[in-house]
């Protein structure tokens, strides 16, 4: 079995007014470089809990998702000493566990929340992202 990955996430959401569309911004990025359009990626995250959700009330999400370029298992654990900045984010691929059934080496990081209780899966939230990569106009130096 894989062994768990480690990395820090620091995650910024925007928010633009609902007449906000790509196409407004093409124009002004344009002259940075341009825009490419990447293959359209449906997203599927079926997320993991107790039934009396104790996760959640810890701030620690877990789920299982697939179609996307880091498809896999992730369970997110809140800031550690970092601010608030970021969470620890420990992943495993796809095939360390069944759908149905969290990995081990997830839930024995989280049975000091979970208290041993069963981790069902109670939510799935179906996502379709649209990549658009920004391209530098200068002259690659290689």
């Amino acid at each position: 079995m894989s062994e768990p990955t480690n990395a820090t996430e620091v995650e910024r959401k925007l928010t633009v007014p609902t007449s906000f569309s790509l196409e407004d911004v093409v124009e002004p990025l344009s002259a940075l470089g341009g825009l490419q359009r990447e293959r359209v990626r449906k997203l599927v995250a079926v997320y993991y809990d107790t039934d009396d959700f104790r996760l959640a009330r810890a701030h620690v999400t877990l789920r299982r998702r697939t179609g996307g370029t880091d498809s896999g298992w992730h369970l997110k654990l809140p800031p550690d000493g970092m601010n608030g900045d970021g969470r620890r984010e420990v992943t495993l691929p796809l095939r360390a566990g069944r759908p149905g059934s969290v990995p081990s080496a997830l839930a024995n990081q989280i049975v000091a929340i979970t208290g041993g209780a069963e981790l069902r899966p109670l939510a799935t939230q179906k996502t379709t992202r649209i990549p658009v990569t920004l391209l530098d106009a200068r002259p690659d130096p290689s």
